[in-house]
């Protein structure tokens, strides 16, 4: 199984009227129908998403207490 995720969190944003990207041409196999798109799942939860977070603090036995 190959499995591609990209979190919009992983990359700075660029520099408004920064010089744009070059164009390259890419040769790309042709779908020989062995790939399908099985489904999407977002999913849900009460818990705050970590790659939106700005400030994340974590702790743990090595604080030695829980102050």
């Amino acid at each position: 199984i190959k499995l591609i995720t990209v979190r919009t969190t992983a990359f700075d944003a660029a520099e408004a009227g920064s010089n744009a990207a070059p164009v390259e041409a890419v040769a790309a196999a042709a779908d020989l129908g062995v790939t399908a798109l099985v489904g999407r799942e977002i999913v849900k939860s009460a818990r705050p998403e970590l790659g939106a977070a700005k400030v994340i603090v974590s702790g743990g036995r090595g604080l030695a207490s829980g102050d």
